[in-house]
């Protein structure tokens, strides 16, 4: 339908006939019902279809005018649901970067703590092998001590020996000084000489006894410090064998 002018020129009575057939043939062409074809005489069918056909467009302009509120709200809420999941895109953009640089912090973690149990692991190495090291020089000095004191205690004994003759002998010259009742300068020297030598050899012992507590202190200490490093040294084989069988289990897969 192609009209000339304005819409209230586009029909008059000239054309009356016409324009209703142009109508007809175009609301026809969109899916309406064709005008009553008007004989000239009753124009009554042609009114009630013009007003039926203006009814049913007014129905369709509702329809379209609802589709598009509807439609403008949908268009709305969808905007709205867009910025809404774009905000929440965003805040998981941020959330994800926070969790990876908490990933790369803990992997840098990781990374030094295995450095610092790497070095912990040699120091253990060192710590054990200077500790078996000091428990053999230990045990050597456990050895020599064994030997000196055999040897301070034969030399006591030797001593002792030794003063139990020299009094024996002064013992039996006592005697026979009480018996044959004289007494000279030689057998004076004698006594004084003697009684210097059982000084001597009391004081030799009494060294010599001296010498052997010593020994026997140092032994105790040297015991006593052996036991802590063999006990240091269990607790450090104990936990290096425990920390080896959690990386073992640590690795093998789930």
């Amino acid at each position: 339908m192609e009209a000339t002018g304005n819409l209230r020129s586009y029909c008059s009575e000239s054309n009356f006939v016409k324009a209703l057939q142009t109508i007809s043939e175009d609301i026809s062409v969109v899916g309406l019902a064709p005008l009553a074809k008007y004989d000239g005489r009753n124009p009554v069918p042609v009114i009630v279809s013009l007003v039926n056909t203006v009814w049913t467009l007014l129905q369709h302009r509702q329809k379209l005018v609802d589709s598009k509120r509807d439609l403008e709200l949908k268009i709305t809420v969808l905007s709205e649901n867009f910025n809404h999941s774009e905000d929440k895109l965003r805040k998981q953009e941020k959330m994800f970067h926070r969790n990876k640089n908490t990933l790369l912090k803990e992997k840098n973690m990781i990374k030094l703590l295995e450095q610092e149990k790497s070095e912990a692991l040699a120091k253990c190495k060192s710590f054990k092998q200077e500790a078996q090291e000091q428990k053999q020089q230990l045990k050597s000095r456990e050895l020599q001590f064994k030997f000196e004191f055999r040897k301070q205690l034969n030399e006591i004994a030797s001593l002792q020996e030794k003063l139990r003759k020299i009094l024996s002998k002064e013992r039996g010259e006592k005697w026979n000084d009480h018996t044959v009742k004289f007494s000279n300068s030689k057998s004076s020297e004698e006594h004084s000489r003697i009684a210097c030598i059982e000084d001597m050899y009391k004081k030799s012992i009494n060294r010599l006894e001296n010498n052997v507590q010593a020994l026997i202190r140092e032994n105790l200490e040297l015991r006593k410090l052996l036991d802590n490093v063999s006990s240091d040294l269990a607790h450090l084989l104990t936990k290096t064998h425990l920390d080896e069988n959690i990386d073992i289990i640590e690795e093998k897969p789930g």
